[in-house]
């Protein structure tokens, strides 16, 4: 090229022509290239696009084009769609704060009322019933005085409404205004049977606020058939008021302080107070 334009430049062009005339051999270079370029690159990115979407088209269509086993005995395969197995893991804590929300909404504190309107804490609850009724041990109940149950953030005059001759405990249920509507949550109770040594068990209670203790299943005692489970002894730490449940992690009522035991790590099980609520309830 360089040769070309000096063979012009000897035929006497002028320089601005000569000038004009490198420019122009620039720019049609410059497209050539361009165009060479793109060819290339055509030329060897294409064949890897194409196969990818070859491949993911073939692995679809293997999936639902029916497979011929002979000309006359066509068979179709039907296969089920994958299933994503996805680990979770759940931490004791986790369950330990689930099973604690859970239940406080089921723990009443039950006050006494003096006829100066000063209140005392007598005993803790719980609720078994969606109309609020709640059971706890009988001994401080005297019909001559008045009660009030602490439900969470409400509270009720309370109305007893069973006191045991045989058994120790009461259930009384919140006396609510006419029309008022008021929404409780009963306990869950677990099932005896599914307590084993060494389960993690926590107590919920406290005097002025709520308290959690933690600890598990030390031991069981069985009544004389060997099978109905009375009691529940455990390492949660001492000082349970009455009133006090002990739940398990998925949020079930295991157990209750009905002060029955000097040892406060013991407590009433679960198959017991659910035949002391039976028996209370038939004679309601």
């Amino acid at each position: 090229m360089t040769g070309l334009i000096y063979y012009l430049y000897m035929e006497e062009l002028n320089k601005q022509q000569v000038v004009l005339l490198t420019l122009l051999v620039s720019i049609v270079t410059s497209i050539a290239t361009g165009i060479t370029t793109v060819s290339l690159v055509t030329q060897y990115e294409t064949p890897t696009v194409t196969q990818t979407i070859n491949r993911v088209v073939e692995k679809t269509i293997e999936r639902v084009v029916p497979e011929e086993k002979g000309e006359k005995d066509p068979v179709t395969i039907v296969k089920t769609p994958e299933k994503e197995i996805v680990t979770v893991v759940v931490k004791e804590e986790d369950l330990t704060i689930d099973s604690v929300q859970t239940n406080e909404k089921s723990l009443v504190r039950i006050y006494e009322v003096a006829s100066n309107g000063n209140r005392s804490l007598v005993s803790l609850a719980v609720v078994i019933a969606e109309d609020g009724s709640i059971m706890t041990r009988e001994t401080f109940f005297n019909r001559k005085k008045s009660y009030v149950g602490v439900y969470g953030d409400s509270e009720y005059e309370l109305d007893a409404l069973y006191q045991g001759k045989d058994d120790p405990i009461i259930i009384m249920k919140p006396i609510l205004e006419d029309e008022q509507v008021a929404i409780f949550s009963p306990a869950a109770f677990a099932d005896a049977g599914a307590l084993q040594l060494g389960q993690t068990v926590l107590s919920l209670g406290g005097v002025l606020s709520n308290e959690v203790n933690s600890g598990i299943v030390k031991s069981l005692t069985t009544a004389e058939d060997g099978v109905s489970i009375t009691s529940v002894q455990t390492t949660v730490p001492a000082g349970g008021f009455i009133g006090t449940i002990l739940i398990n992690l998925k949020g079930q009522v295991v157990g209750m302080n009905l002060g029955q035991f000097i040892d406060t790590q013991t407590f009433t099980s679960v198959q017991v107070i659910q035949a002391y609520i039976t028996n209370a309830l038939t004679e309601v």
